[in-house]
């Protein structure tokens, strides 16, 4: 669970999460799947990306699996980098 508060007014029905199980983007619903919302997680909020009538077309619009693979190459490795 985020430790941060979920978008007010919306109930949360997709999380999605990096590698080291860290919350980066969530979709949410206001109304009993009329729209979905879409957000990224950005410092400390929640940052809407957009809205659409279906969930599939959210992530398509924008690349969550992309996003997710940008953010996780983000994550330290524990990995010196410039030494022999």
């Amino acid at each position: 669970m985020s430790d941060m508060s979920y978008p007010k007014g919306e109930k949360v029905c997709i999380i999605y999460v990096n590698t080291s199980g860290e919350e980066q983007l969530v979709m949410t619903e206001k109304d009993m799947h009329t729209s979905f919302t879409l957000w990224e997680r950005e410092e400390n909020a929640w940052k809407k990306l957009g809205r659409a009538k279906t969930p599939t077309e959210l992530e398509d619009e924008h690349d969550v699996l992309s996003r997710l693979r940008k953010r996780d190459s983000l994550i330290p490795t524990g990995k010196p980098m410039g030494f022999a």
